[in-house]
């Protein structure tokens, strides 16, 4: 594994505020930069705005506003605003109408001049304002745009182009011979049959334009919107070539043919992998503004936490692929399996060494069979979880993570510390001391998807952020750690609020507060079964009518938790104690949008307590 991480999302027109598609792209550069950092990697994620669009002055014109500039930079607040709401660790933020990238572009485009790529010439086809590009007619049959569904325009004009065609063979020879520079595979397949059919060469240039960067040869043109958004990538020094470049599906082409060819022909280096990932649709519909279903994802942050939010677009929509949102599956998700399988979990084990060690971690005596049994699953699935997220496939890492979580609860279940700890103390002190470091190895898996909620989980159990060990336990006994309860149900009542159409911008924005940061095989494709197959922790007993008021009493108040053992509960209720423990009648939480980062190497790994988190 490479020391340096180089991660990018695309810039994001500012025609309209955040959405939960751009949130999606901007969510899966953000877990990979944890985990990478995790690994003490120089790490590097950028993410911006594409500002320099014909879209950013209908926005302007729609919004009332005559002054495009003032217009770019309220909205320019107002997503990074919902960015920092959504706790996004980004290294940089990248505007298109800043003097930086302007000065990137301009000597961009001198290295690709020089070399006698850029000439002017005359054309004529079918045009998309919403894609801010021509369209191939032989695509087109209807005249309608095959990603928009709106007429195109049929324009001729001359423009300035950069010769792609002379890089066709080269882009395809490198696309063939490095199987991972395109993934998911059939999306390489996509380009590579795009790009047997042929290349034409691409206008780089607009004429009669008012907004944008000027044309260095005519200062009658302006910069074609996607051969200058490209560039922004190049921006942070010392970090190119990217690992990883992340895209939609509809903006594929633009990134691993147009980007690659004018890379090609300045000379630069090339990422080493680009992914496309697919659209969302919501309850099985497109995401539209005219049918007011368009998601924002700093609402469901709010009601359900920005770390539910990054669990369910990651467990039920397979990286890569198309999905369908749902809140109702995200509430199911938080409600039936974060809580049963990991929030229960972690408070159950943590507070019952709480009350009967002082929160101390219990002596862990002689391994047993059972012991070396579920060690060896904690090594196999972070061997499983570390090829997913090496290959982006986080999904499945996810999975390995959630099928390691369940396997942890079942040896609870099999062993039942509170019931033999009357009788043979030293056997319950064996099993809470290898859950405890199960603990520690399910949440440092977690963390990347859940970096708020796990990061608190971290400090409870007194361990940094770090993959170092991960699977083997050296949690020593006498070790300090604290019960806490991580995440609650929410019902849901009202679906949280589509985001608005675009209004006229405030002049101040709102800033938004920043969120706490800072065992099976799972196969590619045994994913989207693994997703919809319940676990064993979220199959409970029927007894919670019978036990809630008794539960309610321990969740009065943090200290109360704290001082209790859910076994007493159960037991003072004349009932079993069930195999998994999901919490009723448990108040909404609201902290999520005022969490704060993560401190950077506040705690300590019992053998490795000078070492800070990258």
């Amino acid at each position: 594994m490479t020391d340096r991480f180089y991660v990018t999302t695309p810039i994001y027109y500012i025609n309209d505020t955040p959405h939960i598609g751009s949130a999606y792209t901007t969510i899966v550069a953000d877990i990979l930069a944890i985990w990478h950092r995790m690994n003490k990697e120089d790490v590097f994620f950028l993410t911006g705005l594409d500002e320099n669009s014909i879209k950013t002055v209908q926005a302007a014109e729609k919004a009332g506003i005559k002054d495009v500039g003032k217009y770019a930079n309220e909205m320019a607040d107002k997503w990074k605003a919902a960015w920092k709401a959504m706790g996004f660790t980004n290294d940089d933020f990248i505007r298109t109408t800043e003097e930086r990238h302007r000065k990137n572009v301009i000597d961009f485009f001198k290295r690709v001049n020089v070399k006698g790529d850029i000439y002017k010439g005359t054309y004529e086809g079918l045009y998309c304002e919403a894609c801010e590009e021509f369209k191939l007619e032989r695509e087109c049959p209807d005249g309608k745009c095959p990603i928009h569904g709106k007429d195109l325009k049929r324009i001729k004009e001359d423009n300035y182009y950069f010769k792609l065609s002379k890089y066709r063979d080269r882009i395809l020879k490198h696309i063939e011979e490095h199987p991972d520079f395109i993934k998911p595979a059939y999306r390489r397949s996509e380009i590579i049959n795009f790009l047997k059919q042929g290349l034409l060469d691409t206008s780089i240039s607009r004429p009669h334009l008012k907004w944008g960067i000027e044309f260095p040869l005519d200062r009658s043109h302006r910069f074609w919107v996607w051969f200058d958004a490209l560039i922004n990538y190049l921006s942070p020094k010392g970090y190119w070539p990217a690992q990883a470049q992340l895209m939609a599906k509809d903006i594929a082409r633009f990134h691993c043919i147009t980007w690659v060819g004018m890379l090609m022909s300045a000379e630069y280096e090339l990422p080493e992998t680009m992914y496309v990932h697919g659209f969302l649709t919501v309850d099985g519909r497109k995401m539209s503004k005219s049918l007011g279903n368009v998601v924002d994802p700093v609402a469901l942050s709010e009601k359900y936490s920005t770390d539910a939010l990054r669990y369910y677009l990651m467990r039920d929509i397979s990286i890569g692929e198309d999905g369908d949102f749902s809140e109702k599956a995200l509430q199911d998700r938080l409600n039936n399996e974060i809580m049963a399988n990991y929030s229960n979990l972690f408070y159950r084990v943590t507070s019952f060494i709480e009350k009967n060690f002082g929160g101390m971690v219990p002596e862990k005596g002689e391994y047993g069979p059972a012991e070396s049994a579920m060690l060896d699953k904690a090594g196999n699935a972070v061997q499983d979880y570390e090829r997913h997220m090496k290959n982006i496939e986080l999904t499945q890492a996810l999975a390995v993570t959630v099928d390691l979580s369940a396997e942890v609860n079942k040896y609870i279940q099999d062993k039942e510390p509170w019931k033999i700890i009357k009788t043979d103390k030293n056997a319950a002190s064996k099993s809470l001391n290898l859950a405890t470091n199960l603990l520690r190895t399910i949440t440092l898996m977690y963390y990347p998807f859940m970096p708020n909620r796990c990061g608190e989980a971290l400090k409870a159990l007194g361990v940094r952020p770090q993959w170092w060990n991960v699977e083997r336990p050296i949690v020593p006994a006498g070790h300090k750690i604290t019960p806490v309860m991580l995440f609650k149900k929410v019902e849901l009542s009202v679906p949280a609020k589509p985001a608005k159409p675009q209004a006229q911008p405030k002049p101040v924005p709102k800033k938004a507060s920043a969120p706490a940061h800072a065992v099976k095989k799972a196969e590619v494709g045994e994913t989207k079964r693994q997703a919809e197959r319940p676990t064993e922790a979220a199959k409970q007993p029927g007894m919670e009518e019978k036990l809630s008021a008794e539960i309610e009493k321990l969740e009065q108040s943090e200290e109360e938790m704290k001082g209790s053992g859910l076994s007493d509960i159960f037991i003072s209720a004349g009932a079993e104690v069930p195999k998994q423990i999901t919490m009723k009648g448990e108040k909404k939480n609201k902290k999520s949008a005022t969490e704060k980062k993560p401190d950077k190497g506040n705690e300590t790994d019992s053998e490795e307590k000078d070492d800070e988190e990258q």
